[in-house]
């Protein structure tokens, strides 16, 4: 796994850091697994780095149930079943471009998440019934 491309960090305390991933840098797996067994290469990415992005991500799926995309926008590819929406590459970039979310951005089948609050959280999956059962 390898990340390419360029994002800027604008820290809480204002501070602005670039960010440049590309080619021939060492991927996220292989370069835990340097870290582990020689210590003395330490990983680009610290764990505390890691816990916010894992914090962050598993935040975005406590927030929202998951929410059906409308059939009519929905392409099934026969031979490998792969599912294709319609105008997404767009709506995906469009997201990116502006900062916002797909609900920010009035698209009808978007659902807003709620506002939940993760102080203390230190386990995911947590029990959704509206998930788990359904």
């Amino acid at each position: 796994m390898t990340y390419e491309g360029e994002a800027e960090v604008i820290w809480g305390d204002g501070r602005r850091e670039d960010l440049i991933g590309g080619k021939g840098e060492r991927g996220v797996f292989e370069d835990t697994i340097r870290a582990i067994a020689n210590d003395s290469d330490k990983p680009a990415a610290s764990l505390a780095m890691a816990r916010a992005q894992t914090l962050c991500v598993c935040g975005t799926f406590e927030s929202s149930a998951i929410h059906e995309i409308p059939v009519g926008l929905r392409r099934v590819e026969a031979e490998s079943g792969r599912i294709e929406v319609a105008g997404m590459t767009e709506l995906v970039q469009s997201a990116y471009v502006s900062s916002r979310l797909f609900s920010e951005l009035d698209v009808d089948w978007a659902v807003p998440g709620q506002r939940i609050s993760l102080e203390g959280y230190g386990y995911f999956p947590s029990f959704r019934p509206d998930i788990c059962d359904g």
